[in-house]
């Protein structure tokens, strides 16, 4: 008969068949932190081969089991809300983050939860709801690593609800907090319009 040597040449191991060998042997590990690498590895092996469903099931389960575990809970909800995003789920994204957001407040998650789902109500023309996430989300993590990109976005959104004065004042704000951001030159068209919807015309010259 032929050796287990010949048997494995015969028949390699799929890459998942090699991921719960190596998911056992981390379980001797007692702080789980190698156990949550392979995870996110594998998680990032289904995008890469457009498995969807398994991604989406991983991430689920990981997030469900390890809502406050930064920096993997943040990275898997990164390739969640990227990936959504992309596929243009824009309601399903939503309708996730924001249940994250309820069940699990104030933890790691919770600000990408608010961003992601900031962005989704964006691509749909939801002003409102996009305002709502990204007030929220400024307000109790004004220095967070998503604070610079969406304190932009709070204010596109307050422009397109056509609240000018809101729009006016944090994309000002924005420019005195982050003078040499990459936005700004994005802010400061922005700021251009606002200035010439509210007629104020030599204020808007200077800005364009």
């Amino acid at each position: 008969g032929l050796t287990e040597e010949q048997l494995a040449a015969l028949y390699p191991k799929t890459e998942k068949q090699l991921w719960f060998e190596q998911m056992a042997q981390a379980s001797v590990f007692k702080d789980g932190n190698y156990v949550k690498d392979i995870q996110l590895q594998m998680a990032q092996y289904y995008l890469k081969k457009k498995d969807y469903q398994s991604f989406f099931a991983l991430a689920k389960q990981f997030v469900a089991e390890n809502p406050d575990e930064p920096p993997y809970s943040n990275d898997m909800i990164f390739l969640m809300g990227k990936t959504w995003l992309d596929m243009e789920k824009y309601s399903e994204l939503t309708k996730t983050f924001e249940k994250y957001v309820k069940d699990n407040p104030d933890t790691a998650i919770t600000e990408g939860c608010l961003y992601w789902a900031g962005i989704a109500y964006l691509a749909t023309g939801d002003f409102k709801n996009a305002m709502r996430m990204f007030v929220k989300m400024i307000d109790d993590y004004p220095n967070g690593p998503y604070a610079e990109d969406g304190m932009y976005r709070r204010g596109v959104a307050a422009f397109g609800a056509g609240n000018f004065s809101d729009a006016r004042d944090t994309l000002e704000d924005f420019i005195s907090r982050y003078a040499n951001s990459k936005l700004r030159g994005e802010v400061e068209f922005f700021l251009g319009d606002i200035y010439a919807n509210k007629a104020e015309v030599e204020l808007a010259m200077k800005q364009y």
